[in-house]
């Protein structure tokens, strides 16, 4: 599922663009819809035009500033958090798997700021031994992941 054809975006890109033409200048909402149009802009710089292909560590570290930037953590309104960071953890999936496709040469991939730690592997072959277990490892985390859910979700 694209992050644009998911509801919760379809009604923050609405509530946004309605904000910005009925001129409201509240400052909570005026901070998530600024959160929320730079996180696009991050992930649609991401994609551009094909022609640039942008490094893991450099949307990492865009995305990372804006997450150390905003003042919309401190707004109490737990809806608009709970939607800013699910906005921003979706593009940060699609940024990383939009770079890691893009340079297959790179099969790991590792990047580490203050606020986030990335890991991509792309996985070769066909993924066929169903007991196959990978281990992701960004920062201190560990994540084992089962051949079969990879295969799953590339079938979907």
């Amino acid at each position: 599922t694209s992050i644009n054809s998911s509801a919760e975006f379809k009604g923050i890109n609405e509530m946004c663009r309605n904000f910005s033409l009925q001129g409201k200048r509240s400052s909570r909402s005026s901070s998530f819809c600024s959160f929320f149009n730079s996180t696009l802009e991050i992930l649609m710089s991401t994609f551009g035009d094909g022609s640039t292909a942008l490094s893991l560590e450099n949307v990492t570290l865009r995305f990372n500033a804006l997450l150390n930037s905003t003042s919309l953590w401190d707004s109490g309104d737990k809806w608009e958090v709970g939607s800013a960071v699910t906005v921003l953890l979706q593009s940060v999936e699609l940024a990383a798997l939009a770079t890691a496709l893009r340079s297959p040469e790179r099969t790991t991939q590792n990047v580490t700021t203050e606020s986030l730690a990335i890991q991509t592997q792309l996985i070769t072959g066909n993924c066929s031994q169903h007991s196959e277990v990978f281990t992701l490892r960004a920062h201190e985390e560990t994540m084992d992941v089962h051949c079969a859910t990879v295969t799953g979700a590339a079938t979907q």
